[in-house]
Parts: C-alpha cells; structure tokens; sequence
C-alpha cells in the first residue's frame, strides 16, 4: 500500500526495479526483453552459438541485422524443428540480441501495429525504468500479463542474466 511507503523516492526505485525485471525476461508477446550491452561480454547461448559475433565492430548495420536474423532462427528451430517462425514475431522475441548499430528491420505491413504496440509497452516500460515516467497502474498490468508469457527464450535469457540491459537510446538501437 502506498501508506506504507516512506517518500516517494523509495517508491519510484521500487518501480524502478520492477520494470528493469519485466524488461530483463520480457513478456512476450506483449513486449519483449530489452537488448543488452554486448561491449566485452560474450554468452555461450547454445552448444554452438556464443553470442555476440567476435567480429561484432567490424559488421556494417546491415551484417548485424543479417547474423541476428540467423542466430535467431537457429535458436528457435533447434526449439521447433517444424515450425519456420513469423520474421519480425521472431526478431522482436529475440530482440535482446540485437547489437548497437543494428540495421532497423521494418515489419511486414500486416504486422506492423502489433509488433508497434510490442515495442511501444517496451518503451513505457523502459521509460519507468529509467525513472522518467512513473506509472504503477501500466507497471502492474504489465506484471499480471507475465506469468502467462512465452516462456521459450527463458533459458537463453538466464544465459544472459549477467549483460546489462542497454536502456539509455544513445545510439540507434
């Protein structure tokens, strides 16, 4: 209960970490994790896949977006061999693995507003976890859509647990 906050300081950090935590695992598909900071920090996703690309600096924007797309879809079909996923569902889902820099993929037209609205929960979020906008009502319902979440990449995104989360929009992301 609110009463039972001291300042409002301690308040907005406590939804501060709250929205840093959604943002971590991410809840797809109503958002999806946030991307990381791979400067120096190299993660074995898989038997065959450490991520990032060891000649990450050296990929022009558009490399970057092709590898990502790659180790995407070999993630996710090591997952479901069967299934050949949607591309932009899978790039938002996977969208943690983006690398600054990385070439901005465009929807398909019949995709755009859902992946829109993916990316514009990201951002509410992003924006409380920053301490920018303070909005307990979003940050709930935010919460009581993730234990309904995909859960397929939650393994892979304990792999990741330890790469900061890259908030701050320095750069195209």
């Amino acid at each position: 209960m609110v009463e039972d906050i001291g300042d409002e300081d301690e308040f907005s950090t406590t939804m501060k970490s709250r929205a840093k935590l959604l943002l971590t695992i991410g809840c797809m598909p109503v958002f999806p994790p946030s991307r990381r900071d791979w400067s120096g920090n190299f993660v074995k996703l898989s038997e065959h896949i450490t991520w990032p690309p060891e000649n990450q600096k050296a990929l022009t924007p558009d490399q970057k977006l092709l590898v990502t797309k790659h180790t995407a879809m070999q993630l996710e079909l090591k997952k479901s061999p069967n299934v050949v996923p949607h591309r932009s569902f899978l790039l938002v889902k996977y969208n943690f693995l983006f690398l600054p820099g990385t070439k901005i993929h465009l929807p398909h037209k019949k995709d755009q507003h859902i992946t829109k609205s993916r990316y514009y929960n990201h951002e509410v979020l992003k924006q409380i976890a920053l301490g920018e906008i303070d909005d307990d009502k979003f940050l709930q319902i935010m919460e009581r859509c993730f234990p309904q979440r995909d859960r397929s990449v939650d393994e892979i995104i304990k792999q990741c647990k330890y790469i900061p989360l890259r908030l701050k929009n320095t750069e195209s992301q």
